[in-house]
Order: structure tokens, then sequence, then C-alpha cells
């Protein structure tokens, strides 16, 4: 005869292996019939929670914000070719928010002002240029460098440059926290880990099953609290500073901040320039760094010792510099561009242009390109620092078309045409006057 006790334990063992195949059959068709972008990857826009924890986040292939749109391979750049030609030479940039420009065209971010120079003003065109700009807003030192081994070598580039901003040592980022506030509570508990709360085993079970993803916002752990009440006083405390700074000197309290978030993480400014130099031994490419000022008070400028420790950090480690303060301090007295512009962080317009003409012309003379100064035209460098003061539509102007057809035909020798040309375009803007010298040194050619 059975006792009772052995009924009871056969009901329990039934009701749990009831359970656990009720459950494993939920799992099974959430993942079967729900797509996984519905419940596990919620995007804000531009950007998507990475499942690579070093990024945190990322952009989202064909995102968009209704102003600016990303590719497919999930970058704000045009659509390039994964194979690479033998006459193609692949430079990729990494950087912040400076190097995706949003309030710029894509055609008018330096990213691509670089690759149309380039392409444009060689003498005898043999080497086709391209510049994959693998910029995310938001992202720092940390991120930069751990793009360069999940995103940057699988596209095999030739030479690869960082475009440093004065904020890159920040491990913060605004981007991140208000990403946070557009989330689903199962993503709010891996964006916890993101932003430092601490992991548990709850966690890394609603990461991986679909169906607790769905019950997970009626059990939120204190880990969660924790990082949303986190993530809140960052986006106040970010307002709020940023309020305090209108009030007062702005520009003053900016420099402070650079200069305390650079000592307090100058370990990773370090870390990251060894990265770069080793991935670039490894790949057997070349690899540079672009320093970018901030834009305020440039004739004045109080931050050059930040630029000039980062310059030997990276030159510690091998890596060519350019630093854009000369160039942008000569721009804001020529261009009598405000001391305090709205938005002192992000280069506008004449900005990304300068920049895009100061790099193509360093990278040419540093012979870090399969081209050298002699296979530009004449006229080049010249051209390339008067168009950055250019207006928008600078292409559709007559004084530029005269000034790009002297610079033409000075170089085939054609002098007295390029003479004509310069003198139409000097009549309609005197600013051109800059490129005389490029027009004089014309040689003709023998009949």
């Amino acid at each position: 005869m059975k006792s009772p006790a052995s009924g009871i334990r056969r009901r329990v063992a039934a009701f749990v292996f009831g359970l656990i195949l009720a459950l494993l059959l939920g799992e099974l068709s959430l993942r079967w019939f729900v797509p996984a972008p519905s419940v596990t990857r919620v995007s804000a826009g531009l950007v998507h929670l990475s499942d690579d924890l070093a990024l945190r986040y990322e952009l989202t292939p064909f995102g968009t914000d209704g102003k600016v749109a990303i590719n497919g391979e999930g970058r704000r750049d045009f659509h390039y070719p994964q194979t690479k030609e033998p006459t193609v030479f692949r430079l990729a940039l990494l950087g912040d928010s400076v190097t995706f420009a949003a309030a710029v065209p894509l055609a008018e971010t330096f990213a691509k002002r670089l690759e149309y120079l380039l392409n444009r003003f060689q003498a005898s065109p043999r080497i086709r240029f391209e510049v994959w700009n693998y910029a995310v807003p938001g992202y720092g030192i940390r991120e930069e460098a751990r793009c360069l081994e999940s995103k940057v070598g699988r596209d095999r580039p030739d030479l690869v440059l960082l475009a440093y901003c004065l904020n890159d040592p920040d491990p913060f980022t605004i981007d991140l926290a208000l990403l946070y506030q557009n989330l689903k509570a199962a993503d709010k508990r891996r964006i916890g880990r993101l932003l430092g709360a601490p992991s548990d085993f709850g966690s890394v079970l609603v990461e991986r099953s679909r169906l607790l993803q769905l019950v997970a916002p009626l059990f939120l752990p204190a880990g969660h609290r924790a990082a949303e009440r986190q993530a809140n006083e960052y986006i106040r405390g970010f307002w709020e500073a940023d309020r305090r700074s209108r009030e007062s000197n702005r520009s003053r309290s900016y420099q402070e901040y650079v200069r305390v978030v650079t000592d307090r993480n100058w370990s990773a400014v370090e870390s990251g320039m060894r990265q770069l130099r080793s991935f670039a031994e490894a790949n057997r490419i070349a690899a540079g760094v672009v320093i970018f000022p901030v834009l305020w008070h440039l004739p004045n400028y109080d931050l050059q010792p930040v630029h000039e420790r980062v310059a030997a950090a990276a030159e510690k480690e091998g890596l060519p510099v350019l630093d854009l303060l000369r160039l942008f301090q000569d721009a804001a007295v020529r261009l009598r561009w405000p001391d305090e512009p709205p938005d002192p962080i992000h280069p506008d317009l004449a900005g990304n242009r300068l920049a895009g003409a100061g790099i193509a012309a360093w990278l040419v003379r540093r012979n870090l390109l399969p081209i050298r100064e002699a296979d530009m035209q004449s006229g080049f460098f010249e051209l390339a620092t008067v168009t950055a003061a250019a207006p928008p539509d600078w292409w559709n102007r007559y004084d530029m078309l005269w000034l790009e057809q002297a610079v033409r035909q000075a170089a085939a020798g054609r002098c007295r045409e390029a003479q004509e040309s310069y003198a139409a375009a000097v009549n309609l803007n005197p600013a051109v006057q800059a490129l005389r010298p490029a027009v004089n040194r014309c040689r003709p050619v023998a009949e």
C-alpha cells in the first residue's frame, strides 16, 4: 500500500515538471513567434544598447531621428562595398559627436570633406580614397579604442585616425543616460549594468530569457532601482550644470571641467593611445591622432597645456599628431568668429570644412598616404583653406567655379588662361586673392 507522502511527492514532481515544461514551451514560443528586436532591442532614434558591454551603446543600422540617417553598417556615412579594390585606400575615422557632426549635412562633415579633397585634387587620379566614419555621439576614449577591435578591424583600413576631443576621457555620456528614459523595464535592468549597477543572477537571466523579459517589470530588483536613480541624477545634474554655466562664466566652467576630467581619467587616455598603436602594429597599418580645440576664446586660449599633454601621450606611442588649434585660431581671426559661439564644442559648416582641409594637407605632407605633395594639383592646399570660408552653396557660385578653373589651368601649364580665370574670380570675390601664389607658380607648357 502506497503511503500518502509518496502520493504528495508524485503530485509535487508532476507540478514542477509541468511548470518547467510550460515555461520552456512559453520561452520557445516567444523565440519562434516574437521577433527579437521588439523584445530585447529598444532604440531611441539613432542608438540602441550594444551587446558589447565595453561599447555600452551603438548606432542603429538604418536608424534616423528625422534629421540624421544611419547606413546599414551602423555608421553615419555613405555605403561602401566591403570588398576593397587594389586602387582603394581606406581611412577609418574614430570619434564622438564632433566627428559625427549632426549639425551639418553628411557631405559637409569634415570626414567627407577630407575624402572629397583627396579624390578631387589629385593631379593624375590613381588612388580612390574612402573615409569610413565610425563616430558615435557621446563616445569617449574607452569606446573609441574598443571600436578598433570590434568594428574597424573587420573592415581592413589602411590608416586609422583618432579625432580626439577634450572631453574624451569622461566615462559619463548624456546620450546613454537619455537613452535610458526610453527603454522597457527589461532593458533598463540591462542598462543598469552598463551604468555601473551591481550584476546579479536575475539580471543575467532577464538578458537571456524572452519570457522573463515580459514579466520583469513586476519584479524590479534593487540594482535596477539604483541604476534608474543614478541615470536620472545624471540627467538632472547635466542640465543643472548647463543652466549654471549659462548664468555664470560658461567658458571658464567648461575649461575647469576639461582639466579635472583629464586629470582624473588620464590613465584611460594613455591606455587608448597604447591600444591605437598596438592595433596599427598588429595590422601593419599607419595610425594618427587629430586634436580638436574647444571653440571658446580661441585667440586667448587657456587649454593649450591639455592639448600638449595629449599630444605627448600620443607621440610617446609613436603616433603622429595634428593639433588643429593653430588652424582654428587663425580662422577665428580671419573669419571673425565670435569669442563665445552658441555651440563651442561642435564645429559648424565652416569649421568642418576647415578641419577637412587641414587634415588633408597634414596627411599628404606627413607622407601618411600613398600620394605625395607633388601628386596634388597646384594650389591644392590654398584652395582647400579658401573654400573652408566659402558659403554653403559655394559649388554653385561663379567665383568658386572660376577659382577651381584657374587652379586646374595653372596645374596644366596654361598660365595665360589661369591668370584670366583668376582675375574673373577676384572681380567676383576679392577674398580669393589668397590663391595668387598658386597661379603665379604656373609654368607654361612648351608648344
